[in-house]
């Protein structure tokens, strides 16, 4: 599987080495040049999407899809971390991907931006296919929650 993050870095980072996807695209070098093993991660590999805090702004929809058919030859699940739907090219991702699911955080994210996030996602072409609660500790188990 490959992970795509697409997130903002991280103001104290240093840059990785690593060319992001975006790069070897650019460059006309191959994908594997984009990807790194993830430690302790049997079968998972990473690869950052491109530079800056809104990289989705620099492929462009056709650039996009021939990454993801070309990642598709080599990798069986590709797993985009998005930011927040309130970054409109994040929504508009979902309609390259098979399914999107939405993370929300318990206690804190409304019902009405739940549905309003899936209706977009819906609405730029996208299937919700699950949802993930994210920080809630409440639900499970003591011997689990440590």
């Amino acid at each position: 599987s490959v992970v795509g993050q697409i997130e903002r870095p991280r103001s104290r980072e240093r840059p990785s080495p690593t060319p992001t996807l975006f790069d070897v695209l650019r460059r006309g070098l191959p994908l594997s040049d984009a990807v790194s093993s993830v430690p302790d991660a049997e079968n998972l590999v990473c690869a950052r999407l491109g530079p800056g805090e809104r990289p989705l702004l620099a492929f462009g929809g056709d650039r996009f899809r021939t990454m993801l058919d070309m990642l598709r030859t080599t990798y069986p699940v590709i797993v985009l971390d998005t930011p927040p739907t309130v970054a409109p090219e994040s929504a508009a991702v979902a309609r390259y991907c098979d399914g999107s699911v939405l993370v929300v955080a318990a206690g804190r994210t409304r019902q009405w931006e739940i549905e309003n996030a899936r209706a977009l996602l819906e609405r730029l072409g996208g299937q919700t296919v699950g949802v993930v609660l994210n920080r809630e500790r409440a639900l499970l188990p003591r011997w689990l929650a440590r």
